[in-house]
């Protein structure tokens, strides 16, 4: 049986983009409680890499000098600081 020429074959199909519509990949998951989901771990992840700081004490090279003892720091926050 001859194919008539008004029928394109599969692999024109393809080629034009008139095959089949691909189906997106969609997440079961509603995207604001994916967000929240996404935050939740980034806040974990956070944590538990800077936990281990919370124990640590300045050292002695130039904290006295550029954190407690700067004037800019002890005016507090303003304009010009």
């Amino acid at each position: 049986m001859a194919r008539s020429k008004s029928q394109p074959t599969a692999a024109t199909q393809k080629m034009k983009g008139q095959g089949k519509p691909s189906q997106a990949k969609v997440s079961p998951l509603r995207p604001d409680v994916l967000t929240l989901i996404l935050s939740l771990a980034l806040i974990a992840v956070t944590l538990a890499v800077f936990w281990q700081v919370r124990n640590h004490e300045f050292i002695s090279f130039d904290d006295n000098e550029y954190v407690t003892n700067n004037p800019q720091v002890k005016s507090g926050l303003t304009l010009r600081g």
